[in-house]
């Protein structure tokens, strides 16, 4: 494991996971079908038992019990059974076979640990505890990592993970960012409150009430004071002063939003959605913030770089991309948002899909 001491400038490159487009649906015949970046695929002749869609696969338990992931094209049966839970990531299907972490990466299924303690995973890393070594490990980029050799003689609490690391305190209340195989101890103590994204991880604290961020391998300050609330997405942080200066730290930039309390916040992956002093719905997104209607909506869902909302006469709109689109649709049966896919069942087990702006 390479320690980094905080001061020294290390350039990495990021580790980049993009969405391929992908949804799945059934047809008339209960076939099973996925869409993959604008093309239909018939992945199983017959109805899932329950499926997952992720950045990069869509995995099902099929009708007989088994249990298959469809990535890059083709499906692959992972095993004949054995799957009792699961979940998906950006990256990773991650699975319970019975009392065994199994974790399905790039076209191969691979065991983690037995009788696994706590785990916590998300779009490209994995952290969990082996009860039997008593130790704490990291499976980021096909290779598993040692983080804490001895829990019992060296203790670690997890307090956030984001996309791409893994934020944690110790016994002696430090905080470590485990970021690319990295470990980037914070020059902070008495940790309050921490929240991670993809490449970044914000945090009180009680000694000197700064409101600080680690992007990408540095430390920025962004308030001398302690700030009233904030959430984190991908490469951005949203928070607001006890000025009630509203503000969004992206991509190591500060941006001034206003002098006022943003209402109905809400940050996830690379949006930022809230309603301004007059009440308007607004969107940031990559530095710009855009007004999408005078009111907030009654539904709307975030997902990677997209907002589905309603407008009040019901119709639908989909903010992707940067371009706010109005779906010529008046009457459908549901709305799903898959990453930045939207599909709209216009009428039973009929779809259409919606795809960096474009329609199928």
């Amino acid at each position: 494991m390479k320690i980094i001491p905080v001061l020294l400038i290390q350039v990495l490159l990021t580790y980049q996971a993009f969405s391929q487009g992908l949804s799945a649906f059934m047809n008339n015949r209960n076939a099973f079908f996925v869409f993959d970046d604008s093309v239909k695929k018939e992945i199983d002749y017959l109805k899932p038992q329950n499926f997952k869609i992720g950045g990069n696969s869509v995995a099902f338990i099929a009708n007989d019990k088994s249990f298959k992931v469809y990535q890059k094209g083709r499906v692959i049966k992972v095993n004949d059974g054995f799957t009792t839970d699961y979940t998906v990531t950006g990256n990773y299907v991650i699975m319970m076979n019975g009392t065994s972490l199994h974790v399905f990466d790039n076209g191969v299924s691979k065991l983690l640990v037995r009788n696994p303690g706590e785990y916590v995973a998300s779009d490209s890393i994995i952290g969990f505890a082996d009860p039997l070594t008593t130790a704490y490990y990291v499976y980021t980029k096909g290779k598993v990592q040692p983080l804490s050799s001895d829990l019992i003689a060296n203790p670690i609490r997890i307090a956030a993970i984001g996309k791409n690391l893994l934020a944690y305190t110790t016994m002696l209340d430090s905080l470590i960012v485990y970021y690319h195989g990295y470990l980037y101890p914070q020059p902070v103590q008495q940790v309050t409150e921490v929240k991670a994204g993809k490449n970044m991880v914000a945090f009180k604290n009680s000694y000197d009430g700064e409101f600080k961020v680690f992007y990408k391998g540095l430390n920025y300050v962004l308030e001398t004071f302690e700030v009233t609330e904030y959430l984190v997405g991908d490469d951005l942080v949203a928070y607001t002063t006890q000025d009630r200066d509203f503000k969004i730290f992206y991509a190591g930039v500060v941006y001034s939003i206003g002098n006022f309390e943003p209402g109905n916040l809400q940050v996830k992956d690379n949006m930022v959605t809230f309603t301004d002093a007059t009440g308007f719905f607004n969107v940031f997104y990559k530095g710009r913030t855009t007004q999408l209607v005078q009111y907030l909506p009654d539904k709307y869902e975030m997902s990677e770089n997209s907002v589905l909302y309603l407008s009040r006469d019901g119709r639908i709109h989909l903010f992707s991309f940067g371009k706010d689109l109005e779906l010529p649709i008046e009457n459908y049966e549901s709305l799903r948002l898959d990453y930045d896919v939207l599909r709209v069942e216009t009428s039973p087990n009929q779809f259409s899909f919606h795809y960096r702006n474009k329609a199928y």
